[in-house]
């Protein structure tokens, strides 16, 4: 991956945001990319969330709401890494309000375009540092409802951890009747009833 410039170069923000980058620099693939067409406003603003298109984006690109738009907050910043083979670019977007009377989401992104300078193969990497932040269930709130465990499919059962830790807790029942003594059948009673008489 590209390699960081000297550090007093970029700010501390900045040394963050491309430290993001290059643990997800060799996630880069066809398979993990998308057009820009494919890319949703709920793609990129799940924080935390990272993504990859296969061209260059644009601010007035990316998905957004009506009321707001996506601004660059300061100058681009370019390095490229140790063998000239790729340049990158980055930058900062937040939200602004383009019209009154809306509440504006407080979302920050870093966009990354990536150029392959060999073969000016371009794709554009973006990283939420800021956005909405997805519930997870607690573990300890998934065991108590592993009773639910025979209503749902098994396939979903392993995802949450109840059908493996209902098997992990569970040991095969063995019965020893090495030491059972034999009992023979009781003896049979026969009764002749030829002479009773009910009235």
């Amino acid at each position: 991956p590209p390699q960081l410039p000297p550090t007093h170069k970029l700010t501390s923000e900045e040394q963050y945001a491309f430290h993001k980058f290059e643990q997800h620099f060799n996630l880069c693939s066809e398979q993990t990319m998308l057009s820009p067409r494919q890319s949703t406003l709920n793609m990129i603003i799940n924080e935390g969330h990272c993504l990859y298109l296969n061209s260059h984006v644009t601010p007035p690109q990316l998905p957004r709401e009506s009321g707001w738009k996506w601004s660059q907050t300061q100058a681009k910043t370019t390095v490229h890494d140790s063998l000239e083979m790729f340049e990158v670019c980055f930058f900062k977007l937040n939200t602004r309000r383009t019209t009154g009377g809306i509440k504006l989401p407080r979302y920050k992104l870093w966009v990354f375009h990536i150029t392959n300078v060999i073969y000016n193969c371009k794709n554009t990497f973006i990283w939420c540092e800021k956005g909405i932040v997805q519930p997870t269930l607690d573990s300890k709130l998934l065991e108590d409802l592993s009773f639910l465990e025979p209503f749902v499919s098994q396939h979903l059962a392993e995802e949450l951890g109840w059908y493996q830790r209902k098997n992990s807790n569970s040991s095969p029942v063995s019965f020893d009747f090495s030491n059972a003594k034999h009992q023979s059948p009781p003896e049979t009673v026969l009764v002749d009833c030829s002479n009773l008489s009910m009235f």
